[in-house]
């Protein structure tokens, strides 16, 4: 009676908690982590590929256009547009991938560990209590 009791109370409790702890853990870690990373990676990658091709785009636009029409107002223009152009695409390109690698990224770590440290902890928790209740009640 008590092993039957203990085991059943200790599986029982052991998995719900388990579950339940590493689940909230898992995706808050995970959702935490994926962001900040993601964010991170996505702004540093989209302004530098921004920057980097709307200046490159918006000089070689503005001299060219600049040395048929006057070099102030064709600098002035072509700089506009490439960095318009070059910051528009380069921070969608780079917020896109970096959330969506931040956010696989963090999700599976953050799951991982918290489904295995809750599992880990409730089985652990839920058998001792399961166990020692059942054996002094049967």
């Amino acid at each position: 009676l008590g092993l039957g009791l203990g085991l059943g109370l200790g599986l029982g409790l052991g998995l719900g908690l388990g579950l339940g702890l590493g689940l909230g853990l898992g995706l808050g870690l995970g959702l935490g982590l994926g962001l900040g990373l993601g964010l991170g990676l996505g702004l540093g990658l989209g302004l530098g590929l921004g920057l980097g091709l709307g200046l490159g785009l918006g000089l070689g636009l503005g001299l060219g256009l600049g040395l048929g029409l006057g070099l102030g107002l064709g600098l002035g223009l072509g700089l506009g547009l490439g960095l318009g152009l070059g910051l528009g695409l380069g921070l969608g390109l780079g917020l896109g991938l970096g959330l969506g690698l931040g956010l696989g990224l963090g999700l599976g770590l953050g799951l991982g560990l918290g489904l295995g440290l809750g599992l880990g902890l409730g089985l652990g928790l839920g058998l001792g209590l399961g166990l020692g209740l059942g054996l002094g009640l049967g």
